[in-house]
């Protein structure tokens, strides 16, 4: 059984945002595959109001005799696009998505979560963890009190993950006892090869580093410095 690792937090994204400048220029002809799933829905072209299309996540799920799908009953204004935001995927117990990905390449991993009263199930009662290849992402997590805490209508999260050399990266939710779990989007996408080579120091001990390329790491902050507005249609990173 496959151990699981607890990720290492990115607080500072300086670097990223420097790398993204050299990548911008990369040319794209042997771009690896990317996954944008509306998790729910059975419409395989869903369009955001950046021009993005979506997939439904049906076909990644390793089984989904053990979840539903259900409509928010309700629009909010801040939502940057109604997909993936409207439709999610209730989980009953434990279930897992599995995307092929190159063995070579860190991966980002982004969910998406909107806390709604999905086939009148209590959205404060959703508590689960979700672990990827082995690393623990979240933990015991309630999308519902996080984003009344951030007085947010929704939570999107950003996660680095280092190579799976298996090529198979699977994405499993675990609930927890007496507990649902819901999730409306979840995007994979590899990054360019030279993001996060080299080791970072650790701020305050400038005698020890960190292996960025190993490490998985949640991303805080998305900065462009120095340039402008980037829409997540344009993001090449």
């Amino acid at each position: 059984m496959k151990s699981t690792y607890q990720i290492l937090p990115l607080l500072l994204y300086f670097s990223l945002a420097n790398n993204s400048i050299i990548v911008l220029t990369a040319p794209s002809e042997s771009k690896p595959i990317s996954y944008a799933l509306s998790c729910g829905t059975s419409d395989q072209d869903a369009i955001d109001s950046e021009g993005r299309k979506w997939s439904s996540d049906v076909n990644f799920l390793s089984s989904s005799d053990n979840s539903t799908t259900s409509e928010a009953q309700s629009h909010d204004p801040s939502f940057p696009s109604s997909v993936p935001y409207l439709n999610a995927r209730i989980f009953t117990s434990n279930s897992s998505y599995n995307f092929i990905v190159p063995p070579w390449s860190r991966l980002w991993l982004r969910l998406h979560f909107y806390p709604s009263n999905y086939d009148n199930l209590d959205p404060l009662e959703a508590y689960f963890s979700v672990i990827a290849d082995g690393f623990t992402l979240l933990k015991n997590f309630s999308a519902s009190i996080t984003a009344k805490a951030l007085t947010q209508a929704y939570i999107a999260r950003e996660f680095g993950l280092p190579p799976v050399g298996t090529g198979n990266l699977e994405v499993t939710i675990v609930l927890f006892e007496g507990s649902h779990a819901f999730i409306n989007g979840i995007e994979v996408i590899p990054m360019p090869n030279d993001v996060f080579q080299r080791p970072a120091p650790l701020v305050g001990y400038s005698d020890q580093h960190i292996d960025l390329h190993s490490s998985s790491l949640q991303i805080m902050f998305r900065i462009n410095v120095g340039g402008q507005f980037i829409a997540p249609s344009d993001n090449v990173v």
